[in-house]
């Protein structure tokens, strides 16, 4: 089965993405400041152990990562890499009076990853 979503930059958007938040790994917190503002946004979360930070932005993905392939060379703006947030989904569980139950799938899937 050949999968709807490619990569940059013939990227399908779609539902699997925020279309308002991108993760952007920088080179120095001095940095910072001056990247947000490159993306008109406000900053979500910070992760400084991994030089990285979300981004709530007003444009779009789509539209952000359009302006920066124009841009050019993203080092020379202090940025690392750029990528969209996806969103993620959770295995079904059930609880019972003893803890968690997994789904029966979960657990089929569980015993091939061993």
């Amino acid at each position: 089965m050949e999968s709807k979503q490619k990569n940059y930059p013939n990227q399908n958007f779609n539902s699997n993405l925020y279309e308002n938040r991108v993760i952007v790994g920088y080179s120095s917190e001095k940095y910072i400041h001056d990247i947000i503002h490159l993306l008109n946004g406000n900053m979500v979360v910070h992760i400084p152990e991994l030089k990285a930070f979300s981004v709530e932005i007003k444009e779009g993905v789509e539209t952000v990562f359009e302006k920066l392939k124009s841009l050019g060379d993203l080092s020379a703006y202090g940025i690392r890499y750029v990528e969209p947030v996806y969103r993620r989904f959770l295995a079904p569980v059930q609880q019972t009076k003893l803890g968690i139950k997994v789904s029966e799938k979960q657990r089929i899937s569980n015993a091939f990853q061993k």
